[in-house]
C-alpha cells in the first residue's frame, strides 16, 4: 500500500516528455490500482458482502475510466455497474451494513 502511495506521488511530480493525455493516462491508472489495494485489503480485514460489492465496483470501473475500448464494452461494464448497486441496494439486509460499524 505505501508503495503504491509512494508510486502515484512519483508519477505526479514526474515531469516527463509524455504528451498531456499520457500524462493523466498514467496517474489515473496508479491512482485506481492505489484504490483498489486499500479496499482488497479492507475486504481481507473485514469480510463482508459489501466490501466485496465495493472492490468489484472500483475493478469494473477502474477499466472503464482507463481502459479505451469500444462503446459496447463500456456500455457492458456500465450495466455492470449499475446490477452491482442494485444488488447492494436491495438484496442486502441492515445486518450486512452492520458488521463495518
Amino acid at each position: 500500500m505505501v508503495y503504491s502511495c509512494v508510486q502515484l506521488a512519483m508519477h505526479v511530480f514526474a515531469f516527463t516528455d509524455l504528451g498531456f493525455d499520457d500524462y493523466v493516462d498514467d496517474i489515473l491508472v496508479t491512482a485506481f490500482n492505489a484504490i483498489i489495494i486499500i479496499e482488497f485489503i479492507r475486504m481481507l480485514i473485514k469480510h463482508s458482502m459489501n466490501t466485496i460489492v465495493e472492490v468489484l465496483i472500483f475493478a469494473i470501473a477502474r477499466a472503464l475510466v482507463v481502459g479505451h475500448e469500444e462503446r459496447i464494452s463500456a456500455l457492458i461494464r456500465i450495466v455492470c455497474i449499475a446490477i452491482l448497486l442494485l444488488c447492494r441496494k436491495f438484496l442486502f439486509h441492515e445486518f450486512d451494513f452492520q458488521e463495518e460499524e
